[in-house]
């Protein structure tokens, strides 16, 4: 690879400069502000401002050169594509959203844009397998965190520090991804504005309103935005509401609960409490942090609650608890967005809150995506044309941005499924707070997998726990890390 550093150092100080000015400032232009004109009917007032790539000629104009998405293959649960395949409109608000950003960027550039579709749930079997013959069939391709990570091992996949005309730093990518999945100041996915498919994977906590009402419950969006949102709260809502339903002291799928939950949740209860699986030193390498105090009491924590029969319940079968969930069995329930979209059908009131953090001394709650089906966008490696593939992104993640987004956020979470303001800003601040841990995201020697077998199997001692896994977890991160200094610089 001809990867180059101080492109990438440069790129990295950019990144930090970006960061501290928006910390600093209340209100600034950004570098991809342009003026309102595409900003599309029907948005919000929030948006007051239209997105433009920078480096994309004005008078840019490809002759309908067709631009290969490879996308999430066909499968018949939610991880089927939703960001690429509108061939039309039909009043649906992301399929038209879609469309309509699609459109925008094969008019503005004179391309055609061609979806085809790829591995199920992301894998990334495809897009190796058209790599190694280099046919060079996609200009870029959307895999789930995993397939990704062993892609870039394998020399499948370009760093994007090397597409000099990608805007990195533009406001359509998310910085915490850039940030956060860098391995030795190299970056091999991406992902923002420009796909749906990875915030269909964030964990997030759904209740109901109408249990919260009748059981006197305070305000739960403020007890949000007071910081007091913590997870001994579910207990302490949730004991008034879990109930023996036929007094024969067994708790079943009958029964009503405090909480449901997957056992995935106690990873994102550590990543959630400021813990981490993985951090990186200062040459931007990962380092097996898990075992720490902090870790220890968040899940100490979250135990407490998981494995309460009497106040929270587990399947890891969807078509289990979501029906409880619309049954009004439940006051809180785990779950990811995508399952907002999922839940339109339930007829008593429902909303979004964090997951909680571990107490109310942290800096603010953390959210993570699902790595098993969480997408990224990826340049394979044999892409033969950079320059092409980075304006077209680039124009392609801002007209969304403009476009896609506003579609997401406001008409099709927030006033169809939600039905009510206050999740509105909910749901902007988990957005918001997304973090990549790279020890979850990676699984390093079955480092993120502890956190759900330890909740499946009942286990509470960490330190035991660990021990069982701590050297076949820095062995796979050391070979991981071998492969990356391979790579050909």
């Amino acid at each position: 690879m001809k990867s180059n550093f101080w492109k990438r150092f440069l790129a990295a100080a950019l990144l930090a400069v970006t960061v501290l000015a928006a910390l600093t400032a209340c209100v600034t232009a950004g570098p991809n502000e342009g003026d309102t004109s595409e900003i599309t009917q029907g948005q919000t007032e929030e948006v007051t401002k239209s997105y433009k790539p920078k480096n994309v000629p004005d008078d840019l104009n490809y002759d309908g050169r067709e631009f290969t998405v490879m996308t999430f293959g066909e499968t018949t649960v939610v991880w089927f594509d939703v960001d690429w395949s509108a061939v039309e409109e039909t009043a649906e608000d992301i399929n038209d959203g879609v469309y309509r950003r699609t459109v925008r960027v094969e008019e503005q550039l004179g391309i055609d844009v061609v979806p085809e579709l790829g591995g199920v749930h992301g894998d990334g079997g495809v897009l190796k397998k058209s790599v190694m013959a280099n046919d060079s069939l996609y200009d870029i391709a959307f895999v789930n965190v995993r397939s990704a990570g062993t892609l870039s091992q394998d020399e499948c996949l370009y760093d994007l520090y090397d597409l000099d005309q990608l805007e990195i730093e533009a406001d359509w990518w998310d910085q915490n991804c850039v940030k956060d999945m860098s391995i030795y100041n190299m970056l091999f996915m991406l992902t923002g504005d420009i796909e749906i498919m990875y915030k269909k994977s964030i964990g997030v906590t759904l209740f109901n309103k109408v249990m919260a009402k009748d059981n006197q419950l305070p305000n739960l969006y403020e007890v949000v935005d007071n910081k007091e949102w913590t997870v001994d709260k579910i207990a302490e809502y949730g004991y008034g509401i879990s109930q023996d339903v036929n007094n024969d002291d067994k708790w079943t799928k009958d029964d009503i609960y405090g909480y449901l939950f997957y056992s995935d949740v106690s990873a994102l209860g550590v990543i959630g409490a400021e813990a981490s699986f993985c951090e990186k030193d200062e040459d931007d390498l990962p380092e097996i942090t898990f075992y720490s105090d902090r870790t220890v009491d968040a899940l100490d924590a979250w135990f407490n609650v998981l494995l309460d029969d009497t106040l929270a319940y587990s399947d890891n079968n969807e078509d289990v608890l979501k029906p409880m969930f619309i049954s009004n069995q439940a006051l809180f329930d785990f779950n990811e967005f995508h399952a907002v979209e999922q839940l339109r059908q339930m007829d008593t009131d429902f909303g979004i809150l964090p997951i909680p953090m571990l107490d109310e001394d942290q800096e603010g709650y953390h959210h993570s995506i699902n790595p098993h089906v969480g997408s990224v966008m990826v340049v394979p490696y044999d892409n033969d044309d950079l320059e092409f593939t980075a304006w077209v992104t680039d124009s392609l993640g801002a007209a969304s941005k403009n476009i896609l987004t506003p579609k997401y956020y406001d008409a099709y979470l927030k006033w169809k499924s939600t039905r009510d303001d206050e999740s509105k800003d909910i749901i902007d601040l988990i957005l918001a707070t997304v973090r990549y841990d790279l020890g979850y995201m990676y699984d390093f020697g079955g480092l993120s997998d502890i956190t759900l077998t330890m909740t499946q199997n009942k286990k509470t001692n960490v330190a035991s726990e660990f021990a069982k896994i701590e050297d076949k977890a820095q062995e796979a991160l050391d070979k991981a890390l071998d492969k990356y200094f391979d790579l050909d610089m």
